[in-house]
C-alpha cells in the first residue's frame, strides 16, 4: 500500500489497518481508511464516534464482526434499545494495566479488545510482532528514502 498510496483513487478506503494507524497517521503515512476512530482507540468497535451496529436475525445488536454470535457479546436489541440515545463502552489500552508499560508506547491502542479478553498475552504478543514488521519493512525504508530525497535536494 505505500508503494501506490500516491495512486489510489479518493474512493478507494483501507478497511483493516490497524495496529499502526496512530503512528503512519502522525507520520503522513496513512492509507486513506474509513473508519472512524478516536486516536487511542484500535477500531469502531471501542471508539466513541461512530453508531455502527450488526444485527442478528433475532434482531440482538453487536458492535464488532467478531462478536456477532456470540451471546455473551449482546449490546442490547432492537426492539428495546432507543438508538438515539445508546453509549456503548469505549475502550483504549489506558483501560488496560497491562498496557500502562507497553515496550511500543501503546500505538497499538491495546490492539483487539475482544482478542485481548481471550488471551492478552497472545494478542499482546501479535500486535508487538506486527509493530516491528511495520518498523523494519515500512518505516524505515520510507525514512531512509526520504533522506535520501533531502540529500538529493540539498545537493
Amino acid at each position: 500500500m505505500i508503494k501506490i498510496r500516491d495512486n489510489i483513487p479518493d474512493n478507494l478506503h483501507a478497511g483493516f489497518i490497524q495496529t499502526c494507524q496512530n503512528l503512519t497517521d502522525k507520520l503522513g503515512l496513512s492509507f486513506n481508511q474509513r473508519q472512524n476512530k478516536g486516536i487511542y482507540n484500535y477500531c469502531w468497535n471501542v471508539s466513541p464516534y461512530d453508531r455502527v451496529f450488526y444485527i442478528d436475525n433475532e434482531l440482538n445488536m453487536f458492535r464488532s464482526t467478531v462478536t456477532v454470535g456470540r451471546p455473551e457479546y449482546i449490546l442490547g436489541n432492537l426492539k428495546t434499545v432507543d438508538l438515539l440515545n445508546y453509549q456503548h463502552e469505549t475502550r483504549t489500552f489506558l483501560d488496560n494495566s497491562n498496557c500502562k508499560s507497553c515496550v511500543i508506547g501503546g500505538f497499538c491502542s491495546g490492539g483487539c479488545a475482544l482478542s485481548a479478553d481471550i488471551d492478552f498475552q497472545k494478542q499482546c504478543s501479535w500486535e508487538l510482532q506486527e509493530f516491528e514488521k511495520f518498523v523494519d519493512l515500512i518505516l524505515i525504508p520510507e525514512i531512509v528514502s526520504l533522506l535520501g530525497e533531502l540529500n538529493v535536494k540539498s545537493v
